[in-house]
């Protein structure tokens, strides 16, 4: 099920929000419901007299702005379609722009989005991006991923409806280190290692379960 605070692609399969923390205040939705990026002063969501916009002649980058969650039933591609030459959509510091650079996202897995701004050559008062960008998504089956064996990042995985926000990381192939918050009294936690190796290419672990947990917060880490 899809938030009704989100905007949505791919045939409802991403579900885009606001990202958490202060530079979610430049995403927001708009009369229409749709997920709109504004880092101007005509943002109402920016509550700071002094602020202008973004500084001229520049370049910089604006962390967690927006997230995308992929709220199918299987592992997919994803990526942003966007014309601007000016404003780049990057995902732990590097583009998330065409499907050459997508990400790869497991069903209730989220990924944050910010913003490379390159304003060299720009004047005050000018658009940086277009008026519409895409996200896309296309199925991709866990073994051509490459992430159930070699694997490395951090990836968030969080549930519609609710329940504990989860976030593997993996420092090398066979490490994972499990972080869940949020969670309710006697909750169920589930951990995804994503076919991690325990014995060379013998035998892998696909997840952790714990049952009954006591805690808010859970950090928990394994090595093959």
């Amino acid at each position: 099920m899809v938030n009704d605070d989100a905007d949505t692609f791919a045939d409802d399969a991403l579900a885009v929000h606001p990202a958490d923390g202060p530079n979610g205040k430049y995403a927001y939705l708009n009369d229409d419901d749709e997920i709109a990026i504004d880092v101007s002063a005509s943002n109402t969501n920016i509550r700071d007299p002094s602020f202008e916009g973004v500084n001229v002649d520049t370049t910089g980058t604006i962390d967690n702005v927006f997230r995308i969650t992929y709220t199918a039933d299987e592992y997919a591609y994803v990526w942003i379609d966007d014309a601007s030459e000016n404003v780049t959509f990057v995902a732990d510091g590097r583009s998330i722009e065409g499907e050459a650079n997508n990400v790869t996202l497991a069903p209730n897995e989220t990924v944050t989005v910010g913003l490379a701004l390159d304003t060299r050559g720009k004047t005050a008062g000018t658009q940086l991006g277009a008026d519409e960008l895409s996200i896309n998504a296309s199925l991709a089956e866990p073994q051509e991923t490459g992430r159930d064996t070699t694997g490395t990042g951090t990836s968030t995985q969080e549930l519609d409806g609710g329940g504990p926000i989860v976030t593997v990381s993996s420092p090398s192939p066979n490490r994972r280190e499990f972080v869940a918050s949020g969670v309710d009294d006697g909750e169920a936690v589930r951990f995804r290692a994503e076919g991690m190796p325990l014995d060379g290419d013998n035998l892998s672990a696909e997840g952790i379960d714990l049952e009954g947990v006591r805690n808010e917060r859970i950090e928990l880490n394994a090595a093959g």
